[in-house]
């Protein structure tokens, strides 16, 4: 895939998973605090930032070192959560998917020619792009973490 194409992917779930989190922000007043409802949103609106972070960094920052990447990345998790940053982002996944399986349904329908189909598909491929550098991020997260002695004893 070319770098253009890749922008122009990139920019569009950009624009998809900010529209998101901000309609997610406006409706968060409605529901009570300590409800599931708000504890959906509020998990939701979590993961949205997160994707909505890795997506702007995929797309503006230019390549550095990964030493660079993962403390920019470890700084902004610090701000949203005190938990293992890898579990943080196992859990992010779960949201994703639900907006996805929900603009999936949601197609099922519409045609696909019309106006609300193809904007559940922006959706769509925003969210698969989202699950995949969350995925990615986990995976260099990883690989760059220390391993214990202990993991590689065998009894």
């Amino acid at each position: 895939m070319s770098s253009e194409s890749e922008n122009i992917k990139l920019e569009a779930a950009l624009k998809e998973v900010t529209s998101a989190v901000r309609r997610c922000e406006k409706i968060k007043p409605k529901f009570a605090e300590g409800t599931s409802q708000h504890s959906l949103l509020k998990n939701r609106i979590q993961a949205l930032r997160i994707a909505e972070f890795l997506i702007e960094r995929k797309l503006y920052e230019k390549p550095d070192s990964m030493n660079e990447r993962e403390a920019a990345f470890r700084g902004f998790m610090q701000t949203i959560t005190s938990n293992p940053i890898c579990e943080e982002l196992e859990k992010t996944l779960a949201p994703i998917r639900s907006i996805q399986y929900k603009c999936q349904a949601g197609q099922k329908k519409h045609e696909v020619s019309t106006r609300i189909y193809q904007q559940l598909q922006k959706q769509i491929d925003a969210m698969i792009l989202a699950e995949d550098l969350i995925q990615e991020e986990c995976c260099v997260l990883n690989s760059s973490l220390p391993v214990k002695e202990e993991e590689y004893r065998t009894e």
